[in-house]
């Protein structure tokens, strides 16, 4: 047993007192005057043992009393284990998990109000002077200071759902940051939370011998979720009034299986080709959406499905571009692009545009998609400058290479780390193509076995450290690529003249020089997903200097911006926060579309239970622990005892009261 205010035990010697009373007032006898013997049948005898006997019980009755007085001043505590008691002030941090999973239900209601409930009971085990800190997945600036109990109630309040996701150790090293340097003698931190187990990283928790973590699990009810997790198109590149499949891929995140369930896709706010989907229990399903682009330009799409409880992951949003026109530049010596003319001449969409090398504005190949090399017989060094950096920042680079000499190509290749080799005069056959290849997507229903494919008579030995996607029979690539920087590169073994091989001439040439086009679009990212570290990365043309600023959903601001040579990196600082279609605009322009999701990490609703918990926390190094496992009206006691140990002093004055009484009782009726 311990006493809060040991100094009031020194009152132990007023027990000396009723001592003193007891030998000089009791020892006194009356005098009882009377004339009629009588009258002494009305008084009663009392002998020599029980007048002892009574003054006796008296003295210990008081003496009882008076000491219980004294030890419900000093305020006796019964330790609840070996550790030492928390005496003196406390600041405690308290995180309330606001995550979109305490959406759920519980046996009281919403998850999250429970959490905030069990909150005012933990503050309620602390005196009126201890100091607190509340702190939620938003990491707000004014939740990080400490603050005193009225304060922290008004500030609970205002705790609502929210898209952000923390980790359990980003959680617990905030709260320890705030609190570890402060000058009070006790720290704790409670966690409360669902601790799901896609954000309950334990092993990344450290034990701390200064702080102890306090977890109070908030159990939910077993909810179903199914949810849209992400979508993305077939082929790479979009075009108008054609064809586009969309796939969606769609999670069952329960023991629940769904039939017929409706999907909804919406393009510019109009309704493209519902659909439904079947998918069984905890499986995940991919539905593909056909629908067609009838006008160019900024396409904003929004997936829809319908779930209970759990519907903030309901809806996904995504948007793309779909450009009127893709810029070609063809690059050469002398007049040797008829058969690319003929080829992007019949396609409005493809804009080729041929340069001579002695007449090239550099300025302008930055706006290309596609730059063809077609054999050109040595490079400045300004060129190949200019190539390099356009493949890095994301431009797309088909060579068709000069036949005389190998060391005058490879002066364009080596920054790309490649070299090819010696000129090889043999006649071979092409025999293998790629179709797994972007760029044989959707070309071939079935590739024949005995396909009749082009025929080099003179051709390079290319490098093979790429991605073959045609070869010769010898097993030498005719055809290569790989990925530069934020670009692609392409290189093939001949040039385009016929005198060394037939390539121009056969019915392969034109989809292949023609889908190299097409995937040489810039695809900006098709979606987001919120957070507090977003980034925007657009290869939209800016003009002017203006600032380009992000608007929808109520919100328009203008974010942090930073240009590089072929894009714009925008920095969003959690500015958004709730999911939907956005513009991006440049001025009055709008230059892009931007889709936000909500984070899918907290669509699985998967979460430790109580044993878990326990088990977990065992098995871990953490010492300074423990688990509330109690309702709201046992928590608050819970807390208290485990803090200080069980309060003695209601008792003591108690069993004051009780013996005062029995002193009354003494000199009331015993005789």
């Amino acid at each position: 047993m311990k006493f809060v205010y040991p100094e009031f035990l020194y009152a132990l010697f007023a027990l000396a007192i009723p001592i003193v009373i007891h030998l000089f007032n009791f020892r006194r006898y009356k005098t009882v005057y009377f004339t009629n013997v009588r009258f002494l049948k009305s008084v009663q005898e009392e002998t020599q043992s029980t007048n002892k006997l009574k003054h006796f019980l008296v003295l210990i009755s008081r003496l009882l009393a008076l000491t219980f007085l004294i030890l419900a001043f000093a305020q006796p505590i019964l330790p609840t284990s070996d550790q030492d008691q928390k005496l003196g002030n406390s600041i405690v941090g308290i995180y309330i998990d606001n995550s979109f999973s305490m959406q759920a239900e519980s046996e009281n209601g919403q998850s999250l109000d429970v959490a905030k409930n069990k909150a005012i009971n933990i503050l309620d085990a602390y005196k009126p002077d201890d100091q607190f800190v509340i702190l939620t997945n938003d990491f707000e600036a004014k939740h990080q200071r400490t603050i005193n109990k009225e304060q922290f109630i008004e500030e609970l309040q205002g705790v609502v759902l929210s898209p952000s996701v923390k980790q359990m150790s980003e959680v617990t090293n905030r709260l320890k940051d705030i609190i570890v340097d402060k000058e009070v003698p006790n720290k704790s931190i409670f966690l409360l939370s669902d601790f799901q187990k896609s954000s309950s990283d334990f092993d990344a928790l450290r034990n701390d011998t200064v702080v102890d973590l306090q977890f109070v699990p908030i159990k939910t009810n077993l909810a179903t979720n199914l949810f849209i997790d992400s979508c993305w198109f077939f082929s790479p590149f979009r075009q108008s009034n054609s064809t586009e499949q969309l796939v969606v891929k769609i999670v069952n995140a329960s023991d629940k299986n769904y039939e017929n369930i409706p999907i909804r896709l919406s393009i510019n706010g109009q309704t493209k080709t519902p659909g439904s989907f079947d998918i069984s229990p905890n499986q995940i399903t991919y539905d593909t959406l056909s629908f067609s682009n009838s006008e160019s330009g900024i396409q904003q799409g929004e997936i829809s499905i319908k779930d209970y409880p759990i519907t903030f992951d309901d809806h996904f949003f995504f948007s793309y571009q779909l450009e009127r026109q893709l810029a070609v530049a063809s690059l050469q010596e002398e007049d040797k692009n008829k058969v690319l003319t003929a080829l992007f001449s019949s396609d409005d969409f493809l804009n080729l545009t041929a340069s001579n090398i002695q007449q090239i504005n550099y300025q302008e190949l930055s706006n290309q998609r596609l730059i063809i090399v077609n054999e050109i017989e040595s490079y400045s060094s300004g060129l190949i400058q200019e190539l390099t950096k356009f493949v890095e920042n994301g431009g797309h680079l088909l060579i068709f290479p000069e036949q005389s000499s190998a060391a005058n190509q490879n002066a364009l290749l080596s920054p790309f780390g490649w070299q090819m080799g010696k000129r090889i005069s043999a006649s071979t056959k092409i025999d293998y193509i790629n179709e797994k290849s972007p760029i044989y997507r959707n070309v071939f229903d079935e590739l024949p076995n005995n396909l009749n494919l082009p025929i080099a008579t003179s051709y390079y030995d290319l490098p093979n450290n790429s991605e073959v996607i045609m070869r010769f029979q010898n097993r030498k690539p005719f055809l290569i690529s790989k990925l530069v920087g934020k670009g692609r590169i392409y290189l093939a073994a001949t040039s385009l003249n016929a005198e060394e091989s037939n390539f121009t001439e056969h019915a392969i040439f034109v989809p292949t020089v023609y889908n190299i086009a097409l995937n040489s679009q810039q695809s900006d990212a098709l979606f987001y997903t919120i957070n507090d570290n977003n980034q925007v990365t657009t290869s939209a043309q800016v003009t002017g200097e203006k600032p380009m600023s992000i608007s929808g959903n109520s919100i328009d601001f203008i974010p942090e911006q930073r240009k590089t040579d072929r894009e714009f990196t925008l920095y969003l600082h959690g500015q958004i926060n709730k999911s939907g279609n956005y513009d991006l605009k440049n001025g009055e322009e709008t230059i892009q579309g931007l889709g936000f999701n909500y984070d899918r990490r907290e669509s699985n609703l998967s979460a430790y239970s109580e044993e878990d918990l326990t088990d977990i926390l065992l098995k871990s190094e953490l010492e300074n622990y423990k688990i509330f496992t109690l309702t709201n009206e046992l928590l608050t006691n819970e807390i208290a005892n485990s803090n200080s140990g069980v309060a003695l002093w209601k008792y003591a004055i108690l069993l004051c009261l009780l013996f005062l009484g029995c002193e009354v009782l003494l000199l009331r009726f015993y005789t």
